[in-house]
């Protein structure tokens, strides 16, 4: 913490209350209306010395500080006798998110009944939390998790739509017409994964978007657009 009480020497000084109520009141204006979120800032050492500022405090993030869990935010006077001090606080901010309604295992495949939505401190877990339970439905566990632990990204994994080598039902919607037919798939895909397919009687390869399980779309114009060259 920086302090320049000699410049202040005997004059009034700043109240440390205040300084603590600006921190509050800054961080929660920085987050949405309505939300559930408590700062607290961390102590101030009582033998700081700044001069009692003349003007309102300007508040600020610190450069890199987090907006949840362990912040820093920097107070400032620009009055005659100006500081500045940088106030570390803790931001508990609650949100919804998904966890484990039991005990899950490397490899299970996620159903509705192992999920539940939950309130939790977001600024304690990392930022690729799962907040919606209907995302992860069919997803593979990468890693063991015990029951009532928040689900992340890192320990899932999409399960397999598409499977190399496999026949799969290509669609597009071609100048204005849906038009389907069988294809080879030519590598494996996820949900959203882009893959290339084969089509048996012409043997051209196109690209398409995995959208279910042996599920393809291909992109409008793909039918009347030149071949693609063979792998």
């Amino acid at each position: 913490m920086l302090c320049l009480a000699g410049a202040a020497g005997a004059a009034e000084r700043q109240s440390l209350s205040a300084l603590r109520a600006a921190v509050i009141e800054f961080v929660g204006a920085e987050h949405a209306p309505g939300a559930r979120l408590q700062v607290i800032p961390d102590a101030l050492d009582p033998r700081l010395r700044l001069a009692a500022c003349d003007d309102a405090l300007q508040t600020f993030w610190a450069p890199g500080s987090a907006r949840a869990g362990q912040v820093s935010v920097r107070v400032r006077c620009a009055s005659q006798r100006p500081w500045k001090l940088y106030v570390p606080a803790r931001v508990e901010l609650m949100q919804p998110v998904v966890v484990a309604t039991r005990a899950l295992v490397r490899g299970q495949r996620l159903s509705a009944r192992d999920l539940r939505i939950d309130e939790r401190d977001v600024g304690a877990l990392h930022d690729s939390a799962v907040r919606d339970p209907a995302q992860i439905i069919g997803y593979l566990m990468t890693r063991p998790l015990a029951a009532g632990r928040v689900l992340v990204a890192g320990a899932l994994e999409a399960p397999t739509l598409v499977e190399r080598g496999r026949r799969v039902r290509m669609a597009v919607d071609d100048i204005g017409v849906q038009i389907t037919m069988t294809g080879l798939a030519l590598e494996n895909g996820a949900l959203g994964q882009t893959v290339r397919v084969r089509n048996p009687a012409s043997q051209r390869v196109v690209e398409g978007v995995v959208v279910g399980p042996a599920r393809i779309r291909l992109r409008s114009g793909v039918l009347t657009a030149p071949p693609a060259a063979r792998p």
